[in-house]
């Protein structure tokens, strides 16, 4: 994670974790409401049921809470790596499908998130933007390696394993960024065996 020092005056560890936890989760949705530059200190103060004093005493700036935002979301593929490594040996068709699984399910957990890192990524630190854009790289180089290694023993067939890696990985935002959409047509589950079939199918996978 990025090295941003976030100042408090409290000295209770486990109760300015779980403050800074509420202040994230309950900040998202108003940024998202609001606008971030047009929410203030009163307004988020309101919506915690906070003076807005009480809030700087777990944050330093209103920008901290971007931070903390990045901080309180599951980014990355570790999530992924360690939940498809827990179902023991799998086929690589069987692989793909799981990660994109997790993947899509939990771009859904994470919609709100999602929605402000692309609407207001120019707002975040450098230190948070470029953890994001190494998150979703870290992401894709995951997909690719599952590809590669199907690749690799016959199952698969692709010239570019690294574009449909990023393909897999727009997929699952694209649920979280249109959902508001997508959901009158689709459910998590249908979309995302829909997108897993198109994947499988291009890969001409010939161990489903």
């Amino acid at each position: 994670m990025p090295k941003v020092k976030v100042r408090t005056f409290s000295p209770n560890e486990k109760l300015v974790e779980q403050r800074r936890k509420r202040i994230a989760e309950k900040a998202t949705v108003v940024f998202l409401r609001n606008g971030y530059e047009k929410t203030t200190m009163r307004d988020l103060g309101k919506a915690l049921k906070m003076a807005p004093g009480s809030l700087y005493h777990y944050i330093g700036y209103k920008k901290d809470i971007l931070h903390l935002i990045v901080l309180n979301t599951a980014l990355g593929s570790q999530p992924i790596k360690d939940y498809v490594n827990q179902l023991g040996e799998l086929s690589s068709s069987k692989a793909l499908t799981k990660a994109m699984g997790f993947c899509f399910k939990n771009a859904d957990s994470i919609e709100n998130p999602l929605m402000l890192f692309n609407r207001y990524i120019l707002e975040f630190s450098r230190e948070d933007f470029h953890h994001l854009l190494a998150s979703e790289i870290d992401v894709t180089s995951y997909f690719e390696q599952l590809i590669k290694d199907g690749v690799d023993t016959g199952v698969f067939s692709c010239n570019d394993p690294r574009l449909l890696a990023h393909d897999i990985l727009m997929f699952s935002n694209n649920w979280a960024l249109r959902k508001w959409y997508l959901k009158k047509y689709y459910t998590l589950e249908s979309y995302t065996k829909k997108h897993t079939k198109m994947v499988l199918d291009i890969l001409k996978a010939k161990d489903n």
